[in-house]
């Protein structure tokens, strides 16, 4: 599903990763341990696009990549739920889980109905309890981390990544979190846990 060699990337004099690897299995779930610093992020905004590598090869599904910016990796079918969210405060939940992901209907408009049951899907799949209505910047933090992989998984993506994303979760929400990954991986889809 997913190969990368030697990837090195150098901010300036700071050598951020050094010829590192990582080999996920399509349909697999997947650790990425290591102390602060130790490159675990750099590997991940990698992936996203976020960053480009000054090194290294990257295989997705076999064949050679590139990862230049956020839309080749979701072209590509990866998506990252981010400890610091990505989601945009004065915005409501069902806008922030569907940005740039939104339906038209047949006037071109955003297709509003679409969207609240697409948004509510997520929403009942993580037990997630917020209106879709609900501006994010109101909500409890941990409820803010789940939408956050909401988010991620409306993207349908063959590779899922969760950059710490379970790091503000109270118990019961981790598990909500790792049954749905059970359910994810029976689809064939691979995943990455970085802690």
């Amino acid at each position: 599903m997913l190969e990368m060699r030697n990837i090195s990337k150098n901010f300036d004099a700071v050598q951020a990763l050094s010829r590192a690897g990582l080999k996920v299995k399509k349909g697999e779930i997947m650790a990425s341990l290591g102390s602060n610093g130790s490159g675990k992020s750099t590997l991940v905004k990698v992936l996203s696009g976020l960053v480009n590598p000054s090194d290294g090869e990257i295989l997705f599904e076999g064949k050679p990549v590139s990862i230049r910016n956020a839309a080749d990796a979701r072209n590509l079918g990866i998506a990252v739920a981010y400890q610091d969210s990505s989601l945009i405060p004065t915005m409501s939940v069902v806008d922030n889980i569907l940005l740039g992901m939104e339906k038209q209907n047949r006037f071109k408009m955003i297709d509003r109905v679409k969207a609240r049951e697409t948004a509510e899907y997520y929403l009942d799949q993580l037990k997630i309890e917020a209106s879709p209505d609900a501006l994010v910047q109101f909500l409890m933090p941990s409820t803010q981390s789940m939408i956050e992989i909401a988010k991620a998984l409306a993207m349908k993506p063959k590779l899922l990544i969760l950059d710490e994303a379970t790091a503000s979760l109270h118990s019961d929400e981790v598990d909500i979190v790792f049954d749905v990954l059970k359910e994810l991986k029976k689809e064939g889809i691979s995943i990455i846990i970085v802690t």
